[in-house]
């Protein structure tokens, strides 16, 4: 069996008739399968040779030319598929004839025009009783860079193993065949269609249809069709009508031979049986949810509608549906809750329920229906509530809720404070919009439990001061110092982070997020004071204090002089501060971190320090220096 606009018959005697509206041609026996190219189709005999046939009518008369593509000898054919690029309305790959063939022990895909060439090949081990498999469709593939292309994709397999590989333009437009994926299943195939471009149908021998989903390769559903008789074409594999004239190998494997008893048209599947003929097609994506819903499959149902949202043009309608189901599952739930007293029981019920619906909801973009109805719910329950607001972290941590309410936000921060998760805390304060929190309540939070990052955060994105919680902060380090005593690890790490604050600034890079001096506001007036005011506490600290290295005086010089290549005239910086910090690196008295001095003058050097010094001066000052 075979589906199109004309209907090909072919007999054991080698006759095959083409009916058209207009005409009847004759050929010898085979699967016969037409191109896109006019008047050509490529037909397989039962010796496992492959044909190109040429049809013509010229004056009204009929005529028909053929040549062998590929000789039974090298290997006997068990089937072709070619690509039918009219079948699709985009492609790249709009010239070339390609045609897919299988033997027992191989794929070959070659292009018939504009010049006969082999594309591609990939063995094919597997039990001497099965055959090869082909199927063709366009699928959108999504590329590295996140551009989506409709490209073809060849599944081919055997045994167990069906394999899909991407036919795309390379070099130099050259074809070439990319490996996608590899479906290993629990069954042995022996038919399988595509019923559209995510969605595989597989017959196994037992004559059930699985229906999978490509790219997660769960299987959708299962359909026994043994009442049907599928309908097996084990006499032509086995070459009855011409003397059984084939390998032991094509007789083997023929037994189940069923290609042309199962084959796809359009987003259906057509089954030839011998009791009767049934079409399979997919359900739309509302009555597949519908039939989740029916089967008491709900958070099934939730899953598969937030995979079609994500992967579906017609975003809205599938919004609106999740909203009805979640809303219906809401429903469901609620009205199972376990007894108030049996607290267990009510923690492992909401940690079912409440995540799920979370993900949904984020997943669909359905904020109304969050920080509303489920809010409201959820919040009723001291242990639903818990559950709820650490469900949230995920989210906002990947910046998909960066916006919503104080009162949430407050409530979220209170719990995680309460439960001693002080770094989760402060990470979302970090990538929370400002509007979104209670102000005092977080610089409360951040100052009691020594919040450092957060406290930068604030203020840089919510204040726009770039300079006081620097100030604030070496403060904070300074009496600590001065107190006499051993610094905790709590003011070692303030002081790594100031370090990294200031090394951040000065270097254009993001601290703790998406802050910059390239940004708007350091271009202005205003933000080209506020650098350089950064700039000169750094250096009446460092260099004006003690205590301070040659490798950490070495490394603030560096950072100023990279920024002042950057922004030629946006800080100001004495000379004499530069001479100083010149004679501490090349002193010729200072035995001690000799290594460490020389890697600072380096990196000075490198970075444009010392481009005002002569070059005579400065390798006089690093001779002194040894």
């Amino acid at each position: 069996m075979a589906v199109g606009n004309i209907i090909c018959i072919g007999t054991s005697h080698g006759l095959i008739l083409v009916f058209e509206p207009t005409q009847a041609l004759k050929f010898c026996l085979g699967s016969t399968q037409w191109t896109d190219f006019p008047g050509m189709a490529v037909i397989s005999d039962s010796g496992g040779s492959v044909f190109e046939l040429s049809i013509k009518r010229t004056m009204g008369l009929n005529s028909n030319e053929s040549r062998c593509i590929f000789s039974g000898s090298r290997g006997e054919v068990c089937t072709i598929e070619p690509l039918l690029m009219s079948q699709f309305r985009a492609t790249p790959v709009s010239e070339p004839v390609i045609l897919a063939m299988a033997t027992i022990s191989k794929v070959i895909v070659v292009s018939l025009r504009p010049q006969l060439k082999v594309l591609f090949s990939h063995p094919l081990k597997a039990s001497a009783s099965t055959l090869p498999l082909l199927a063709w469709q366009f699928v959108v593939i999504q590329m590295p860079d996140g551009t989506r292309v409709i490209d073809p994709v060849l599944a081919f397999g055997r045994e167990k193993n069906v394999y899909f590989y991407q036919l795309t333009h390379g070099s130099q437009e050259e074809l070439q065949f990319i490996p996608l994926q590899k479906m290993s299943l629990s069954y042995l195939v022996q038919a399988m269609a595509w019923l559209n471009s995510r969605t595989l149908a597989v017959m196994d021998t037992k004559e059930h249809l699985h229906v999978i989903d490509v790219k997660t390769q769960d299987e959708l559903e299962t359909v026994d069709l043994a009442h049907l008789g599928l309908v097996y074409a084990s006499a032509h594999f086995k070459a009855i009508a011409t003397g059984s004239n084939v390998s032991k190998a094509m007789a083997l494997a023929g037994e189940r031979a069923c290609y042309h008893s199962m084959v796809s048209f359009g987003s259906q599947v057509l089954l030839l049986g011998t009791k009767s003929f049934q079409v399979v097609t997919v359900r739309t994506w509302v009555d597949r949810l519908d039939h989740l819903v029916r089967g008491g499959h709900v958070r099934e149902a939730l899953q598969l509608a937030l995979d079609i949202y994500q992967d579906k043009a017609q975003a809205v309608l599938v919004q609106e549906k999740i909203n009805e189901l979640l809303n219906q599952y809401l429903d469901s739930a609620l009205e199972k809750l376990p007894e108030r007293n049996n607290l267990e029981g009510l923690n492992k019920y909401y940690t079912q329920l409440v995540p799920l619906c979370v993900q949904v909801a984020v997943g669909a973009h359905l904020r109304d229906l969050l920080f509303g109805r489920m809010w409201d719910l959820f919040s009723e329950d001291a242990i639903s509530k818990g559950i709820f607001l650490e469900s949230l972290e995920p989210y906002i941590l990947s910046d998909q809720l960066a916006d919503m309410s104080p009162s949430i936000s407050q409530c979220l921060l209170s719990h995680h404070e309460a439960c001693g998760r002080l770094q989760a805390a402060e990470a979302c304060i970090v990538h929370l919009q400002v509007t979104s929190l209670d102000l005092h309540q977080a610089m409360t939070l951040c100052w009691t439990h020594g919040l450092y990052d957060a406290i930068f955060y604030i203020y840089t994105h919510g204040m726009r001061d770039f300079v006081t919680p620097l100030e604030e902060l070496i403060t904070v380090l300074s009496n600590a110092m001065d107190s006499g005593k051993a610094l905790t690890d709590s003011q070692v790490m303030l002081g790594n982070k100031i370090l990294v604050y200031v090394s951040s600034c000065l270097a254009g890079r993001a601290y703790p997020r998406a802050l910059a001096f390239e940004e708007a506001e350091f271009t202005s007036e205003l933000g080209m004071i506020q650098r350089q005011r950064v700039v000169d506490i750094l250096l009446q600290v460092m260099v004006e204090g003690e205590g301070f290295g040659p490798a950490q005086l070495g490394g603030l010089f560096t950072f100023i002089a990279r920024q002042m290549s950057r922004q030629q005239g946006a800080i100001a910086v004495n000379r004499q501060l530069f001479d100083q910090v010149l004679c501490h690196l090349t002193a010729p008295d200072a035995s001690s971190h000799h290594e460490e001095r020389q890697t600072a003058l380096l990196e000075l050097l490198q970075e444009g320090g010392l481009v005002h010094y002569k070059v005579e001066q400065l390798l006089e000052k690093a001779r002194q220096a040894g």
